[in-house]
């Protein structure tokens, strides 16, 4: 069973150092800004769904930690993510990872980074996030344990499950290709009480250029 309850989401820890901030450029795609065509007002939430980063093959090592890539990656994506929660209001956020290293290792650069810029961010492996796990579960999760205002969430995980579950948010154009390494989606959640639970895709991101 998948559990990440709300009050418990936002919980300070300590986080992990991971050495210094790099300056790779990133590739960002626009679907809308922080003014987009639903009000953003106090009471939105936000999920990030994002992929890990590039890791070494089972045959270098069968944990398969990040690569000299990915490590880059995974702190660029944190560099961005920071630049544009900050942008919506983001104050605090609650980074879950799978129980696999490369998406833990993922999510704590990518929180070093948040917490770098005054967002202030956690970190915790979470069940039901596997590349084969079933993404309904996850979503149900999703909605239930909705963030508190000015707080986000971030799932890092895996394909093919980040597409299936951008598949069951109805953005049904998005291919397994717009999940590359450290990438994925800014998504806004439904309305408090909007019946045909609209998800919106605010931003995708790409670092792998």
């Amino acid at each position: 069973n998948v559990h990440f309850r709300s009050d418990h989401l936002f919980q300070n820890h300590t986080q992990p150092d991971h050495g210094r901030r790099n300056s790779r450029v990133v590739q960002v795609l626009d679907a809308c800004s922080p003014k987009s065509r639903r009000n953003s007002s106090s009471m939105t939430s936000y999920v990030v769904l994002l992929r890990h980063g590039a890791a070494v093959s089972k045959e270098v090592n069968p944990d398969r930690p990040l690569d000299t890539d990915g490590i880059i990656q995974a702190s660029t994506a944190g560099i961005e993510l920071s630049a544009t929660l900050s942008g919506y209001g983001i104050k605090q956020v609650r980074v879950l990872h799978s129980k696999h290293l490369r998406a833990q290792q993922t999510a704590e650069f990518v929180a070093k980074e948040l917490n770098n810029t005054q967002i202030a961010s956690t970190v915790g492996k979470q069940d039901g996030l596997c590349p084969n796990d079933p993404p309904d579960v996850v979503l149900q999760q999703i909605k239930r344990d909705r963030p508190p205002p000015s707080a986000a969430l971030i799932l890092v995980g895996h394909l093919p499950q980040l597409h299936l579950l951008s598949q069951l948010m109805e953005f049904d154009l998005l291919k397994e290709s717009d999940f590359p390494d450290a990438g994925g989606l800014l998504v806004q959640y439904p309305d408090i009480g909007d019946e045909d639970e609209e998800w919106e895709l605010l931003r995708q991101f790409d670092v792998s250029d």
